[in-house]
């Protein structure tokens, strides 16, 4: 009897519900628990179009983009990697190129969310902005640059240039 006692007792301290007893009528109770992880989302990712006249042309792009995260103090870490068409989309830094299959014909850029510049490739960055209160940003907007020097477009032969940023973004 002692021993179903004890029983007893350490599965009320680990169960909460409780069952109704038998009666004209009968009650039962359930604690209720939800877990909620850390969860981030990036979404209306921007493509980047530029088009160079000559000097004093826009090589600096900014546009908005929406990073949500459930994470009070709207941190997260961002990282980021490029792929460009020429070489068969592998990883080769933040270059576009001329579309030529092992093509030279290339243009470095850079690569900065929240005014935090990146390096392709590297490990992730902590930074803040992120909205916490809408998954559709409709508090708080990020901000994505992508941006090239001058002297690495005057470099290269006149044609169309493209590649890839891949970014991604995880909940702290």
């Amino acid at each position: 009897t002692f021993a179903a006692a004890s029983l007893l007792t350490v599965s009320a301290g680990v169960m909460a519900a409780t069952n109704g007893t038998s009666g004209a009528t009968s009650s039962g109770s359930s604690d209720i628990t939800l877990t909620i992880a850390n969860v981030i989302q990036i979404s209306n990712m921007p493509d980047f179009t530029f088009a160079y006249n000559g000097a004093g042309s826009a090589l600096s792009i900014t546009e908005p983009a929406c990073v949500y995260t459930n994470v009070t103090a709207g941190t997260f870490d961002v990282s980021a990697t490029g792929t460009r068409t020429g070489d068969g989309g592998a990883g080769n830094g933040f270059i576009i190129d001329d579309n030529a299959a092992g093509t030279t014909n290339t243009i470095a850029y850079t690569v900065s969310v929240n005014g935090n510049a990146l390096t392709a490739g590297a490990a992730a960055v902590s930074i803040g902005g992120a909205d916490t209160t809408s998954a559709t940003c409709a508090n708080t907007m990020s901000s994505i640059t992508v941006a090239m020097a001058e002297g690495d477009v005057q470099s290269v032969p006149a044609g169309s240039y493209d590649g890839t940023v891949n970014i991604t973004v995880a909940a702290q």
